[in-house]
C-alpha cells in the first residue's frame, strides 16, 4: 500500500529526523507535503531560513538537527555519500582531508578535498568548503571505509595512495613542508606498508614516485627515534629502476618552487633527486 501522509512544511524536518530520512529527492518533499514538485523550493522558504533544513544540491534536501542549526548544516562528510550518488560520482576523500581521515592531520583543515571521477562544481555546506578535484584514478586506486567525525563513514583513499596524491599535488597538502610533516606523521604512526607502497607506485608518474622515496627517508633520518618500524623502501627503489627513473628536482615548478639553485643543490643519489628545496617539517 502506498503511503499516504501529508505533511505541514514547518513540521517536515522533524517528521525526516525522526523517520531516520537524512537525504531526500524533491519528489519525495513533494509527495509529503502534497505538492507539486516545482512548488517545493517555495514552500520550504520559512523552515530554510530556519535553519532546520537546508538544499545541498538541486533536487536534494536535508533536515538539520537542533544542535547543528548555526552552522546552516550538518557536517559536510555525513552527506557526501548520498550526494556523490545523486550526481553519479565515483569519490573518495583525498590529500589532507584523507589525512586527517587517517589521524595524520598536524593542523585541523576547515575544507573537505575529495577526489572524483568527473568534473563536479566546489560547493559549501554549513559553512565548510567542499573541494572537488577530478582524477583519473577515482575507481582505481585503493580505498577504504572509515570513521570521520561524530557519525559520518566515508571512503577514503588509502594510505599509501594518500601520500602519493600529496606529493603529486603539494599545494593541495598545503605545500610541501605540511606534505613531509604529514609522511613523517603517518610513518610515526605505523600507517604505511611498503609493498603497498610499491604496489600502488605505478600508478603515478615516476618523478612522483622519487620525491616519495626521498621525502620518507628524509623523515625517517628527522624523525629516528620516533619511528619504531622504519619503512624497507628498497621494493620501491627497485621497482623505479625497473621503469628506469630519471634525475629530477625536488621542487616541482608552481607547486612547490625551488629555494635554492638546482646547480648547486645537492643529489640524492638513492631516489635520483636533486633536493633544490629546503624542507621546513613541523614535527
Amino acid at each position: 500500500m502506498s503511503e499516504r501522509v501529508r505533511i505541514k512544511p514547518l513540521d517536515l524536518p522533524e517528521f525526516l529526523l525522526a523517520s531516520g530520512e537524512t537525504f531526500v529527492r524533491t519528489e519525495r518533499v513533494a509527495q509529503l507535503l502534497g505538492v507539486r514538485p516545482a512548488r517545493v523550493s517555495r514552500c520550504l522558504t520559512a523552515v530554510r531560513r530556519e535553519g532546520r533544513i537546508v538544499s545541498i544540491t538541486k533536487g536534494m534536501w536535508a533536515p538539520v538537527e537542533e544542535g547543528w542549526r548555526h552552522r546552516g548544516a550538518h557536517p559536510p562528510a555525513e552527506y557526501l555519500d548520498d550526494l556523490m550518488a545523486h550526481l553519479g560520482h565515483r569519490h573518495y576523500v583525498a590529500y589532507r582531508s584523507a589525512a586527517a581521515v587517517h589521524g595524520a592531520s598536524h593542523h585541523s583543515l576547515p575544507i573537505l578535498q575529495v577526489a572524483v571521477d568527473a568534473y563536479c562544481r566546489d560547493r559549501m555546506i554549513g559553512g565548510v568548503p567542499l573541494r572537488f578535484v577530478r582524477s583519473a584514478r577515482v575507481g582505481r586506486v585503493p580505498v577504504r571505509r572509515q570513521q570521520y567525525g561524530r557519525s559520518a563513514r566515508v571512503t577514503v583513499s588509502a594510505p599509501e595512495v594518500t601520500v602519493l596524491d600529496l606529493v603529486e599535488r603539494p599545494q593541495l597538502g598545503g605545500g610541501l613542508d605540511y606534505v613531509a610533516t604529514t609522511l613523517g606523521d603517518m610513518q610515526a604512526f605505523g600507517l604505511l606498508d611498503a609493498g603497498e607502497l610499491t604496489a600502488v607506485s605505478h600508478m603515478y608518474p615516476k618523478a612522483v614516485v622519487q620525491r616519495v622515496g626521498h621525502i620518507l627517508d628524509y623523515m625517517s633520518r628527522e624523525l629516528a627515534g620516533m619511528i619504531e618500524r622504519p619503512l624497507d623502501l628498497v621494493p620501491l627503489e627497485q621497482a623505479l629502476a625497473v621503469r628506469g627513473a630519471q634525475t629530477v628536482t625536488l621542487s616541482c615548478g608552481q607547486e612547490a618552487p625551488p629555494t635554492r639553485p638546482a646547480a648547486t643543490a645537492p643529489t640524492d643519489r638513492r631516489w635520483r633527486v636533486i633536493v633544490d628545496y629546503e624542507i621546513e617539517h613541523d614535527l
